[in-house]
């Protein structure tokens, strides 16, 4: 990928990503998320943005993705209607969009940073991609990632992909791991 800070291509092996797909797939097991559970990214293109996307769908949870340019309130919206507990957020003004919208919202439960540039103003409901990915987990929760890979079926939901909303409130396109 390229590195928009220092405008140089990072390599990344493919046991490298393996295991951090693993690791937040641990992570989100960890967290308590359930099989079909809606879990948002509302980031621009990164590579944490891939790796929480197929972690999610890889323990059978469901991946809302939110364009990054949305409103406050149309991000607002899509939380509300797919009832999202987690969301990955890219950049600064990702997070402050979502934190205002955490203060008050029933679902929405904890804001993880997939940049460690961002200011958390509130570590009880936020946290780094980095140290969420980076926990030691128990033998359990392997157990339970490796039973829920084991289980997944190509019909099971993968990705609610909203529209854009030009005629009137955005729909959730249904897409099962078989669109995929």
């Amino acid at each position: 990928y390229k590195d928009a800070a220092n405008n140089k291509w990072i390599g990344i092996s493919w046991e490298s990503f393996g295991n951090q797909i693993q690791q937040v797939s641990k992570a989100l097991i960890n967290y308590g998320i359930k099989e079909h559970e809606n879990i948002a990214i509302f980031a621009q293109n990164m590579p944490e943005w891939i790796i929480s996307d197929l972690a999610i769908m890889s323990i059978r949870a469901v991946t809302v993705p939110i364009y990054a340019t949305n409103s406050k309130k149309e991000t607002e919206y899509i939380i509300n209607d797919a009832e999202v507990p987690l969301i990955f957020v890219g950049n600064q003004e990702e997070y402050d969009k979502v934190y205002e919208i955490s203060k008050t919202n029933k679902y929405l439960k904890l804001i993880v940073a997939l940049s460690s540039s961002v200011k958390l103003n509130n570590t009880d409901n936020a946290v780094y991609f980095k140290n969420f990915k980076q926990q030691n987990f128990s033998e359990a929760v392997e157990i339970e990632r490796q039973k829920r890979e084991y289980e997944l079926d190509l019909t099971d939901l993968a990705s609610i992909i909203y529209t854009s909303g030009t005629t009137g409130e955005p729909k959730g396109v249904m897409l099962e791991h078989n669109n995929f």
